[in-house]
């Protein structure tokens, strides 16, 4: 199976410019009332998301999900211009949008070839990671994967457990209680750990990080 995402990047200056035309073109020529709707999805996008993370900081305007009805009006006029540019009188304009919608639609069927057989996409951030990680914990059979509560750990738990062996286990602790280290058996995993959590094993042995951007540590105890 094909591990790679892909990164929009090489495209980004096309796209780009098809936005840019479908903008100018949605704003000549599409109804008035319809200018409204999708420009006010496009505000309520900037107001809601992206204000309060440049006013207080956030990450929410860096997750797919969030930007869905920027996206949705993205959509909606791209589509408006090519119907627009199709149901014009020039041939070279109705000969040029037929082109691009063909394109576009083709890039829609690999992209999604490519998104079935990938084990994550570009738009994941802290879950991309997630098919790795559980390789890494299924190279040790029978292991105990520890991690606390709160934040998104809970959704990165399921994640990772739908990915590794049956009889994996796992335990999520309370970020305000610390786990007896002595009394834990197999061989141990930290999941997205806190400090205090990586400080407390770190007393009774060594940890190893054993994914680089320093989501999983195995721990191995002292003699």
């Amino acid at each position: 199976m094909d591990t790679a995402a892909p990164t929009p990047l090489p495209w980004l200056p096309g796209v780009l410019l098809l936005l840019a035309a479908a903008l100018y073109r949605t704003a000549r020529s599409a109804p008035v009332e319809a200018k409204r709707l999708l420009f006010l999805l496009l505000l309520a996008t900037l107001v809601v998301v992206i204000g309060p993370d440049l006013v207080a900081g956030g990450r929410r305007s860096q997750e797919a999900r969030y930007l869905l009805p920027a996206l949705l009006f993205l959509m909606f006029m791209v589509a408006f211009a090519l119907t627009h540019a199709l149901g014009s009188d020039g041939r070279w304009r109705r000969g040029m949008a037929l082109g691009l919608w063909g394109g576009l639609l083709g890039l829609g069927l690999w992209s999604n070839l490519g998104y079935l057989r990938a084990d994550s996409w570009w738009n994941k951030s802290m879950s991309g990671h997630n098919a790795e990680i559980a390789r890494q914990i299924d190279a040790v059979p029978g292991a105990l994967v520890i991690c606390q509560d709160g934040d998104i750990n809970p959704g990165e738990v399921l994640s990772v457990a739908h990915e590794v062996a049956p009889d994996t286990r796992f335990l999520l602790i309370a970020s305000s209680r610390l786990p007896t280290v002595e009394r834990l058996q197999g061989q141990v995993f930290l999941l997205n750990p806190s400090s205090g959590l990586k400080a407390e094993f770190a007393e009774h042995g060594e940890l190893q990080q054993v994914h680089k951007p320093g989501r999983l540590w195995r721990y191995i105890p002292g003699t």
